[in-house]
């Protein structure tokens, strides 16, 4: 039995204004009881799978067992296939060789996905190498979503708003603004019955790598993915003046249906659009700067991305994709995850140097709000749950100024496993209305190759230097994120007082308690 659900998307937001259905999601349940208002039933063997209009989903099946692959993807390993082959593959491997060769076989394939497999009696959910396509669970039923609002709804339970009014960039722990109902973190797979989360990477010891060694396969896997990419649909890349798009521009500078764009949103944005223009005239792009789209002008699509509690992003984001790209063969191609591989965590000015389940009070939480109501309870729930998925990622704290897993760091794990899985893929439900997003850098392979090298080359982002120069040298002259040649007085104190509080915990409780820390930020 095999079924390939591929539906036209809609060019306005119709279809899911009238029932509260968001863009590109889905609901899957063992019981019958639950429905999704808006929603398609698709016919799958066992259980209820609802997804929204513009959604794809691919069903494979053998005896009695049976995969289906939710969203996108590509398996680097044979580029020119397509979803219904890397289901196959998957479904395959689970049956013959059991189901952690199934996950081991996803370490090569990039996309924006969830799969649901039922193998031998047994359930297995998992989603793409940096969790990009949210996968949420009820604690206390069968049913996994791509929002939490969406299960909320199902078991009648509401969004804690102002609880969560207190967190950003990223959750406390993997839990979501509905109680009960907690997020599948990036390399970990649920069993859907026990609800139990199970680390499936890493597995084997991290071995050390110089750049000489790295950079030739780290080139190749990142052109085929590019190629790969532009194979299927027309990239619209988000350009800055970073490190991280740059490399992304620099694979795909050989692919001329390539559409870079930065949006404007006033004078913060001007050196990101100045430096991306200069990279785009070198590469012969078309660069395209995106102006803010007002609320008055797209009041459907604000009013839809309001709508939905678990979007972490700036409020006119999805009106500006939306008008630029919807209806088109687009797919954003975005570059955030390439944070991992730059030890952010070991080197952004907040973290504090020592490792603890009440650092992410500092990075997590916004602290302009700290006199609004249910404050305390909200650094509270921060600090348990951080405590509690730290625990569930076995990092080994043994020294906590190095904390590691199998030789890996744990600062590069917990930004890929909680925050990638509990902020970035909630940013990328706010592009849903206009495309799909792809991540050159969404694979194990990838991954494990950039934090393959040495600490001090990863802090440089010497792998990131050695790739641009080898695809454009060019880009050399053109500076990555400029800042002004002199600095203040206030700004030398202010980065003095960073570096000091770090390693200061007294100082970490004073700010926790003034607005002090909104000024560092």
């Amino acid at each position: 039995m095999e079924s390939d659900n591929r539906r036209q998307p809609k060019d306005d937001l119709t279809w899911s204004l009238g029932s509260g259905v968001h863009p590109r999601s889905f609901l899957f349940s063992l019981d019958d009881r639950y429905e999704a208002p808006g929603l398609g039933h698709v016919l799958v063997p066992i259980g209820k799978l609802q997804i929204s209009p513009d959604y794809h989903c691919y069903t494979v099946a053998s005896q009695e067992s049976f995969l289906i692959l939710i969203g996108h993807c590509i398996d680097l390993r044979a580029p020119a296939s397509q979803e219904p082959d890397a289901a196959r593959t998957l479904l395959h491997a689970a049956l013959h060789d059991g189901v952690e060769t199934m996950l081991a076989a996803s370490d090569h394939i990039i996309g924006r996905y969830t799969v649901i497999c039922y193998s031998r009696g047994t359930w297995t959910v998992f989603n793409d190498a940096c969790a990009t396509r949210s996968t949420y669970f009820a604690e206390d039923a069968d049913l996994i979503a791509s929002h939490s609002t969406l299960i909320g709804r199902a078991l009648g339970r509401e969004a804690r708003k102002e609880l969560f009014r207190h967190f950003r960039y990223g959750l406390p722990g993997n839990v979501s603004p509905v109680a009960g109902v907690r997020v599948v973190p990036a390399n970990f797979s649920l069993d859907l019955r026990s609800k139990k989360l199970t680390r499936f990477w890493p597995i084997k010891r991290r071995v050390e790598r110089t750049i000489e060694e790295l950079i030739s396969p780290l080139e190749d896997v990142l052109t085929r993915t590019a190629d790969a990419v532009a194979l299927r649909w027309t990239p619209a890349l988000s350009l800055t003046a970073g490190i991280d798009s740059r490399t992304t521009l620099a694979a795909f500078s050989h692919i001329p249906s390539t559409v870079p764009f930065t949006y404007y949103r006033g004078p913060d944005d001007a050196t990101d659009i100045d430096i991306a223009s200069m990279l785009c005239r070198s590469a012969r792009f078309e660069h395209r700067p995106l102006a803010v789209v007002n609320r008055s002008d797209a009041p459907s699509i604000y009013a839809a991305a309001d709508a939905m509690v678990d979007y972490k992003h700036f409020d006119e984001a999805s009106a500006i994709y939306f008008e630029a790209f919807a209806g088109g063969n687009y797919i954003h191609v975005r570059s955030n995850l390439a944070e991992i591989g730059r030890a952010f965590w070991r080197r952004h000015p907040v973290m504090p140097t020592r490792f603890g389940a009440d650092n992410w009070i500092d990075v997590a939480t916004h602290q302009d709000r700290q006199g609004e109501p249910l404050r305390q309870e909200a650094m509270r729930y921060m600090q348990d749950e951080m405590a509690a998925f730290i625990d569930l990622a076995g990092y080994d704290l043994s020294d906590p100024f190095n904390p590691s897993l199998l030789g890996y760091d744990a600062w590069d794990l917990v930004y890929w496993e909680h925050r990638m899985s509990t902020w970035h893929a909630q940013v990328l439900m706010g592009s849903d209305f206009a495309f799909d997003t792809q991540v050159i850098f969404n694979s194990r392979t990838v991954l494990d190759l950039l934090m393959s090298a040495p600490l001090k080359d990863r802090a440089k982002a010497a792998l990131f230097h050695q790739f641009i120069d080898r695809k454009r040298p060019d880009f050399s002259s053109i500076p990555i994120n400029p800042r002004p040649s002199k600095r203040g007085v206030e700004a030398l104190i202010l980065g003095a007082y960073r570096r000091l509080r770090r390693r200061v915990p007294i100082l970490r409780s004073l700010d926790r308690s003034t607005n002090l820390m909104a000024r560092l930020r």
